[in-house]
C-alpha cells in the first residue's frame, strides 16, 4: 500500500487532498473582494461547482501586516470545498528562463541573417522585436559577440 503522505511535501496538503478536491490557483476566476463592517475580507471567485448564480469565497488570512487568501475555497450554496494550490513560481520562472535561452540560441542566427539582408536600422530593430521577440539590447550583444553575458 502506498503511504499518501510520502507523495506530498506537506502533511496538511496530504490530509486535505484525501478529504477534498484541489484546484490550482491559476484555475480560479477572480470576481471581487467582499468586506464586512467589522473589517473582515473575502475573495470571491466563479464557483467551481458550476453554479452561475453564486460565487465561492476564500477568507483573507492575516499574518502580522501581511494578508493572503486562505488555502480553502468554499461554496456555501452546495456545501463544497476545494484546496487551492498556489502556482509553483519556481517552475514558472524556470520555464520562462528556458524559453528565453531558446530565443537567445535562435536569435544569433536570425539576427545575423536579417541584418545582413536589411541592414541595421530602426525598422530592422522593430521588425526583429515584433516578429521574433528579439529586443534591441540582445541584437546589439549578438552583433558585438557578447551573447553569453546577456541577462
Amino acid at each position: 500500500m502506498i503511504d499518501p503522505i510520502e507523495n506530498y511535501d506537506d502533511i496538511k496538503e496530504s490530509w486535505f487532498s484525501s478529504k477534498i478536491p484541489s484546484l490550482e490557483e491559476n484555475q480560479l476566476n477572480f470576481v471581487s473582494v467582499i468586506r464586512s463592517e467589522d473589517g473582515k475580507e473575502w475573495r470571491a471567485y466563479d464557483c467551481p461547482c458550476g453554479g452561475k448564480d453564486h460565487c465561492a469565497t476564500r477568507p483573507m488570512a492575516q499574518d502580522g501586516y501581511s494578508q493572503y487568501p486562505s488555502d480553502i475555497l468554499t461554496c456555501y450554496i452546495n456545501n463544497r470545498q476545494w484546496l487551492v494550490r498556489p502556482v509553483n513560481v519556481v517552475a514558472v520562472i524556470r520555464e520562462e528562463e528556458e524559453k528565453y535561452l531558446k530565443l537567445v540560441a535562435k536569435a544569433s542566427r536570425i539576427v545575423r541573417k536579417i541584418v545582413k539582408k536589411r541592414g541595421l536600422s530602426e525598422d530592422t530593430l522593430l521588425f526583429l522585436k515584433d516578429t521574433h521577440g528579439i529586443d534591441r539590447e540582445l541584437v546589439q550583444e549578438i552583433l558585438d559577440g557578447n551573447t553569453g553575458e546577456h541577462k
